[in-house]
């Protein structure tokens, strides 16, 4: 986002060179062409375009009722839509986004990981509900247990649960 404004969108491709996926990005009704903010000048934006189970279920429905070829999982799928390079493919998958991340940023400091997803929410951005800030080493792998325990009913697929310093400055360090 350059002034707010939504201007390039990249996958993290091999983790130096990603693939502009900005005119299929345009496309996703959770991503905010423009920010509610007067603070940024630049801010990289990083999160994750995925596929809820419900609408990936409906999306291969769709495909096999039409005797076309299924997913093999929304991860996929969601991959596969931001590739297209038709935009009208990807506006028509049940695409959803999560922002988890900040690169580059001019304009505004942050200092933790809660007050970067509070400021994302209040910019417009969704965050991951499922997000949660614990103090002690005991916290965390109590809430660890929670999500392995309720894995089956979260309504996206996950690879498992990422811990992360809340402290910016110390999560550099």
């Amino acid at each position: 986002y350059i002034n707010n404004k939504l201007v390039k969108a990249l996958t993290r491709g091999d983790g130096i060179i990603g693939e502009d996926v900005t005119e299929n990005i345009l496309n996703i009704n959770g991503i905010p062409k423009e920010l509610k903010s007067s603070e940024n000048k630049e801010i990289e934006i990083r999160g994750e375009v995925f596929i809820n189970k419900p609408d990936f279920i409906s999306l291969n429905k769709a495909a096999e009722n039409k005797g076309e070829k299924v997913f093999a999982n929304p991860r996929n799928a969601a991959a596969g839509s931001l590739r297209q390079l038709d935009p009208t493919v990807t506006s028509a998958r049940p695409l959803a986004f999560f922002a988890h991340g900040v690169g580059s940023c001019i304009g505004k400091e942050f200092n933790t990981l809660e007050e970067i997803f509070g400021t994302f929410a209040s910019w417009g951005l969704h965050i991951n509900k499922l997000n949660k800030a614990v103090v002690t080493h005991k916290e965390c792998i109590k809430y660890f247990k929670e999500i392995e325990q309720s894995r089956d009913s979260i309504p996206f697929e996950i690879d498992g649960v990422v811990v992360k310093v809340n402290d910016l400055f110390q999560q550099e360090e």
